[in-house]
C-alpha cells in the first residue's frame, strides 16, 4: 500500500506546532540571506569578471523557505544551515583549475570571507560519485553561503543530468551514515546508486591538472600543480603551515602512541606466556 500525503488533518498537535516553528526558522533564515546577498554578489560578480569566470543560477540563488523547512526536518534543528543563500562559478575544462584556484585565494585573502577546511567539499577524484567543488564561506563573521565551482559539464549534469536526481536519492535514503557491507546498504538500494553516480561521474571531463592523484590537493597548494608562486597573503600561508604542522605533529602522536600500545601488548603477550610456563 502506498503511504498517504499526509495534509493538516493527519498531523499531530505537536506535528503541526513543529512544522510551523520549522517554516518560522526557514523565514528567518531566508529574510538573513537577503539582508547580505547584494554585498555578496557584488563581489562576486567583480571576481568572475577579474577571473574570467560565470556566475550561474542567479535566478535561483536563495532558497525558497519550503525547501529550506524540509532540510530543517530532514536534517535535525541544530543543523547548520549553509545553502539558503547559494552561488555557483563556472570555468571551461581547461581554465577550471588556475580560475577556482584564483577566486579561491581572493576570497581568503580578503577578511570578510572565512573558510573551514570541513568546509571544502574538493570532489574531482574518481568514485566521489559526485564531480565539482563545494564551499562554504561566513561572510563578516556573521552569515554563511555556499559557493560551488564546476565545469560546464558538471553544472550540466548536476542540474539537467542523472547524476543530481541519483545523488539526491542516495542523500535522501542516508546511505552515507550505513556501512558499505552492511545488508541495510543494499536493501536500501544504496550500493545500486552509488554504481549508477560512479559511471555518470566517469563521463564528466577532469581538468587536466587534477588528474590521477592531484585531485585530491588542497586548492591553497594549487600552486604547485599549477607551476606559479602562491597568492596566499604571508599572514595566512603562516597560519596555513602552522594548521599543516600541527595536523603532522598530531599524526606523529598518534603514530608513536600506536607503537607504544603494541609494545605495551607484546610485553603483556610475552608475560603472560611465562607466567603459563612456570605454572605448567
Amino acid at each position: 500500500m502506498p503511504k498517504k500525503h499526509l495534509t493538516k488533518k493527519h498531523l499531530t498537535k505537536k506535528q503541526l506546532i513543529d512544522s510551523k516553528m520549522y517554516y518560522l526558522r526557514a523565514l528567518e533564515e531566508v529574510k538573513l540571506a537577503k539582508e547580505y546577498e547584494k554585498e555578496i554578489t557584488i563581489n562576486l560578480k567583480k571576481l568572475c569578471k577579474k577571473y574570467n569566470g560565470k556566475l550561474l543560477g542567479l535566478k535561483y540563488k536563495i532558497k525558497n523557505p519550503d525547501k529550506v523547512m524540509t532540510k530543517i526536518q530532514m536534517k535535525g534543528d541544530n543543523y547548520e544551515l549553509r545553502d539558503v543563500l547559494r552561488y555557483t562559478i563556472v570555468y571551461s575544462t581547461n581554465e577550471y583549475t588556475r580560475g577556482v584556484y584564483n577566486v579561491f585565494i581572493d576570497l581568503m585573502n580578503n577578511s570578510k570571507y572565512k573558510t573551514k577546511h570541513k568546509w571544502v567539499k574538493q570532489q574531482w577524484c574518481v568514485g566521489d560519485m559526485y564531480q565539482g567543488i563545494n564551499t562554504s564561506w561566513e561572510y563578516n563573521n556573521h552569515f554563511v553561503f555556499e559557493l560551488q565551482f564546476h565545469t560546464y559539464e558538471s553544472f550540466g549534469a548536476k542540474t539537467h543530468g542523472d547524476l543530481h536526481k541519483v545523488y539526491d536519492e542516495y542523500n535522501k535514503r542516508k546511505c552515507e551514515s550505513i556501512y558499505i557491507g552492511d545488508q541495510d546498504y543494499i536493501m536500501k538500494q544504496c550500493r545500486e546508486k552509488r554504481d549508477r553516480m560512479i559511471t555518470l561521474e566517469d563521463e564528466i571531463p577532469v581538468p587536466p591538472e587534477l588528474n590521477s592523484d592531484k585531485c585530491g590537493y588542497d586548492i591553497e597548494e594549487w600552486y604547485k600543480i599549477l607551476n606559479i608562486p602562491s597568492k596566499l597573503k604571508k599572514g595566512k600561508l603562516k597560519k596555513q603551515r602552522r594548521k599543516q604542522t600541527k595536523k603532522r605533529n598530531k599524526t606523529k602522536r598518534t603514530m608513536n602512541s600506536l607503537k607504544k600500545d603494541r609494545r605495551r601488548n607484546k610485553t603483556k603477550r610475552k608475560t603472560s606466556r611465562q607466567s603459563k610456563s612456570k605454572r605448567n
